[in-house]
């Protein structure tokens, strides 16, 4: 049932498929405000200027000195058509940088719902005052998921109509899904956009509209899934497309993972990204605990 129904999603995704575009859309009882709020702190989340045309797609900040985006967005595009651009919420701009090298996972690979849809994008000047986000290869079907984004907005009644006004928007939305296309690369992510009425639910799973609820519009490539552990965010994909061409409830969108060894070893190898991992306690604290640990065996055999 599983193969089934991402081999359906795939190919109402490839019939969907639009001009890369960063989008995002809210539902309506949360509305613009919400949205921007959601969006703004991300200012180590990238646009793109490529060839004159920006926004375009988005990606994620991983070093730096290097962006994580999505493949089929510069499939074909050398790095000095490309500049990388850093907002304020607003879209005031914060820094830009040209490329300097952009790799693909695979290059010229054709589809893009096999895992591969990976492209890192670095640049020679580094960007100091933006923290880059750490990567996670396990992420949790159920776990809430936040996807960030450049451009066309709108509500989940109307869509966003092609509407771009240069701000930086958030959403929510329930990790539905995680399946495997089967050719080795690694995983892929669903999410679906449930209506405040509870009645709209395209994948398996709740219908529950959460707070703050929303999905990606047409043509949204290149941006982040985060998701949290502790109190940081990192980034557990990267989009790859959707099944819709005017936001509505109910639409579908689909992310590269970054679970498959192919997925996880590209990224590394092409950046300095670091993967979130619990942090281990110093070896310090380890022997003062064990110190206290062997005490407390004393004590006990004292008293006995």
């Amino acid at each position: 049932m599983r193969t089934t129904l991402a081999a359906a999603t795939v190919a109402i995704c490839a019939a969907l498929a639009t001009a890369p575009a960063q989008a995002i859309t809210i539902n309506d009882d949360d509305g613009v405000a919400i949205a921007a709020a959601l969006g703004d702190p991300f200012n180590n989340i990238a646009t793109f200027d490529l060839i004159g045309t920006s926004p375009f797609c988005t990606g994620a900040l991983v070093s730096t000195t290097a962006v994580l985006t999505a493949r089929h967005c510069f499939d074909g595009y050398s790095p000095g058509q490309i500049k990388v651009q850093f907002t304020e919420g607003d879209g005031t701009l914060l820094h830009q940088r040209n490329a300097a090298s952009v790799v693909h996972l695979n290059p010229g690979g054709g589809d893009v719902y096999n895992g591969s849809d990976l492209t890192v994008i670095s640049f020679l000047d580094p960007i100091l005052d933006l923290v880059p986000f750490r990567l996670v290869s396990e992420v949790f079907v159920g776990e809430t998921v936040r996807m960030i984004g450049y451009g066309a907005q709108g509500l989940g009644s109307t869509g966003h109509n092609s509407t771009y006004n240069g701000t930086r928007w958030g959403a929510n939305n329930i990790l539905d899904s995680i399946y495997f296309p089967g050719s080795g690369f690694g995983s892929m992510l669903e999410t679906d956009f449930d209506n405040p009425a509870g009645t709209s639910s395209t994948l398996p799973g709740s219908t529950a509209m959460i707070a703050g609820e929303g999905t990606t519009a047409s043509g949204d490539s290149g941006g982040p899934l985060l998701v949290q552990r502790g109190s940081e965010w990192v980034v557990g994909g990267i989009l790859t497309g959707g099944t819709t061409a005017n936001s509505v409830y109910g639409d579908i969108s689909i992310w590269t993972g970054l679970s498959g060894a192919q997925q996880r070893s590209f990224v590394e190898t092409n950046s300095d990204a670091e993967f979130w991992a619990p942090v281990p306690l110093p070896a310090a604290v380890w022997l003062m605990l064990a110190a206290l640990g062997g005490l407390t065996v004393l004590r006990r055999r004292r008293v006995a």
